[in-house]
């Protein structure tokens, strides 16, 4: 067998081996949790995990990015924003394709709770379609979460999670889905793996839950291997020759795994094998369940049982009558001098009432040490007692719940770990199309900026020379929307602080608000007296800049110090931050002052009407100009038409011309002909004459 193969085959069985134990007793917790044996007529581990599990985590986390050190960063502070709504979007049940987050960390709570220990994975998917021209195209790309079974996982030996050399996750798979791993190219791989039935293949599932169906499925156990120190992940299969698959790391996630640290609460000091927590107090719950079936066989031995005197009939039935019954007795006369109690003997049951209250008693005491071994006081359980005073009642809650906050925030401390591999991975693998479709937020690019630089300056060169044409307060307008451009960041700036993980974490902190329902309040309260000290703030403050002993300015820096302490801060920080000065106030005689404003409105009225007037002669002096013009274009048109009209009586004499020259020149030619005939007749007239004398 391949050696690289074989000794990742050799680690992962030293790796099941070393939780062998534990996944035994896994095992076992979980049947007894889904009440699949019969041996605990008093299910506390159940009891336990649905009291637990909801104070522990109740609601989906929202996301708190914010600037680590809250100083003016504008850069980080627009980064943090984009962070915040992209991971906001991804942690959202709005795919239903996908496990929600708020499913997954309700899953990975339970099964920390019961077999001990809850894994998410994070996972980059993505849909490829063909564009008109056919080439691919990303039509849909999303970060989603996986849930992983506590005992489909196994990692190499360490003592600290941060020196973990590799994870493997164990899959089963059908020879198709075994294809769509590897591809129809490499169809032959899948055909030589080695595959067995279900119910063998899946050791740690339940049996009883197999159809036949399920049964005679085939599938083969594939191991897919994170190998942290060569940065690669591989697919192996024991029984066969190689690697199915071998990919790069594509995520470049900063731990490396794509899951965050496991939720585990029982913290161990030897080493990262879990435990159960039902472990800790195992056997005071057998003790529960030894004492819960005394009191149930107690309970069927209280019966009311008994001898009477054969020899009087109808007594037998008399316990079986209703209240305010009579029955018929016969042979009563042998009653006589005997007694009620000397023909009926029952059975005594006062000891046994008496083994029934200490039974009793004693499970509410093994109770009782169980609470104090899992730290559940009575207010977690939602029991009190009605003698206890508000003191008695806030104490305990404080108390009783130390050991609860330390599991409190260890949830916190996942889902933080969770939110922020959703986040560094969808920043790092999402496109920069989609993450600004998914954040919404008008930001330019790299290119819009840097044209928008240039065109400031060239305006600025322009406004320096005198030699704009438009108006001053068009002028104006676009000078200070190229500056607002120019100011923000662009996506490119935002991208590359995000995906840098020294910048990122240097600049931005990705938390978590509470998981917890009933911190609501306690959030409301926080709120309701910040307001309240602001309010005495600004009443404090405010004779004292009057007065000049306080300037505004280091008011306001406190005010924006105190302000960017609180999770809401950067909502109104903006808004505050434009907040000015208030103009001094004046000592001048009231009537002066009264003067004064009087005189500076009538000023700014005259300003008002000169720039009116101003403007209407400015009209007037365009409409000439307008009406000049016209002028010369009727003036230039009438001249066209006489020129047109001349052009035309010029063509039209000319046609005459012609046509007259023409007639003359026929009337010539008939003239001509005429003339030649009467010379041709008079020269035959005359030979005739000529004729007629020499004859």
């Amino acid at each position: 067998m391949n050696k690289e193969v074989n000794e990742y085959l050799t680690e992962i069985k030293e790796a099941k081996k070393r939780e062998e134990q534990w996944r035994e007793k896994a095992q076992e917790v979980v049947n007894l949790y889904e009440c699949e044996t019969a041996h605990s007529p008093y299910n506390i581990l159940y009891s336990n995990t649905e009291i637990l599990a909801p104070a522990l985590y109740s609601r989906l986390p929202k996301p708190v990015v914010k600037r680590r050190f809250n100083d003016s960063d504008p850069l980080a502070k627009t980064a943090s924003e984009v962070a915040r709504r992209v991971i906001s979007f991804l942690i959202d049940d709005c795919d239903p394709k996908y496990t929600s987050v708020n499913k997954l960390l309700s899953s990975a709570v339970h099964e920390g709770l019961i077999p001990g220990r809850g894994l998410t994975r994070v996972k980059f998917d993505s849909e490829i379609a063909r564009d008109e021209q056919g080439n691919e195209v990303v039509a849909y790309e999303t970060v989603c979460g996986e849930e992983v079974p506590w005992d489909r996982f196994c990692h190499g030996y360490a003592k600290k999670w941060s020196k973990v050399p590799w994870i493997a996750f164990t899959h089963y798979m059908s020879k198709e889905d075994v294809i769509e791993l590897v591809g129809e190219e490499n169809k032959s791989i899948a055909e030589e793996l080695p595959y067995t039935a279900a119910e063998e293949a899946v050791k740690t599932e339940n049996k009883s839950k197999l159809t036949d169906k399920d049964k005679e499925l085939q599938l083969a156990e594939i191991f897919e291997v994170w190998d942290k120190k060569q940065k690669k992940i591989v697919f192996i299969c024991e029984g066969y020759d190689g690697f199915i698959k071998e990919l790069e790391d594509e995520f470049k996630l900063s731990g490396f795994y794509p899951i965050p640290e496991p939720l585990m609460f029982f913290k161990r000091v030897s080493g990262l094998t879990p435990q159960t927590l039902y472990e800790a107090y195992k056997r005071q719950a057998e003790e529960l369940n030894k004492v819960t079936v005394r009191i149930n066989k107690i309970i069927d031995a209280l019966k009311v049982r008994g001898f009477y005197d054969g020899s009087v009939s109808g007594l037998g039935s008399l316990l079986e009558k209703e209240d305010n019954s009579l029955i018929p007795v016969e042979n009563i006369e042998k009653l006589e001098g005997k007694g009620f109690d000397n023909i009926i003997w029952l059975l005594p049951l006062g000891e046994l009432v008496g083994v029934l209250q200490q039974l009793y008693l004693q499970r509410t005491q093994v109770k009782t040490v169980i609470f104090e071994i899992t730290g559940m006081s009575d207010l977690i359980r939602g029991s009190t007692a009605a003698s206890e005073t508000l003191g008695a009642q806030e104490l305990k809650s404080q108390w009783g719940t130390m050991r609860l906050k330390s599991l409190q925030k260890e949830v916190a401390r996942y889902a933080r770990d969770l939110l922020r591999m959703v986040g560094e991975l969808a920043l790092a693998k999402l496109s920069q199309q989609t993450i600004q479709a998914i954040t919404n937020m008008q930001l330019p690019t790299a290119v819009e900026k840097q044209s928008a630089v240039e065109n400031l300056n060239q305006l600025q060169m322009l406004a320096q020379s005198g030699q704009q044409q438009a108006p001053q307060e068009a002028l104006q307008a676009e000078t200070a929307k190229l500056q607002q451009v120019a100011n923000l960041p662009a996506w490119e700036e935002i991208l590359a602080v995000l995906n840098d993980d020294l910048q990122r974490n240097y600049r931005i902190d990705i938390e978590t608000n509470s998981t917890i329902e009933a911190e609501a309040s306690e959030e409301k309260q926080e709120v309701g007296e910040f307001l309240n000290a602001f309010a005495q703030f600004l009443n404090g403050v405010t004779p004292m800049i009057e007065a000049g002993t306080m300037s505004f300015d280091v008011a306001k820096g406190i005010m924006m110090a105190v302000i960017r302490k609180f999770r809401f801060g950067e909502e109104i920080e903006e808004l505050l931050d434009k907040m000015q000065a208030p103009p001094p106030k004046s000592d001048a005689d009231p009537k002066a002052e009264a003067d004064a404003k009087k005189m500076q409105m009538e000023l700014q009225f005259a300003e008002q009407m000169n720039a009116i007037k101003l403007q209407q002669a400015q009209a007037e002096a365009q409409q000439r100009i307008a009406e000049i013009e016209l002028r010369k274009q009727e003036l230039s048109i009438s001249k066209q038409e006489a020129e047109i009209a001349a052009e035309m009586k010029m063509q039209e004499f000319n046609l005459q011309r012609a046509e007259f020259s023409h007639k003359f020149d026929l009337m010539q030619k008939k003239h001509t002909a005429a003339l030649a005939a009467i010379d041709m007749k008079n020269e035959l007239a005359s030979r005739q004459h000529e004729r007629s004398e020499e004859d």
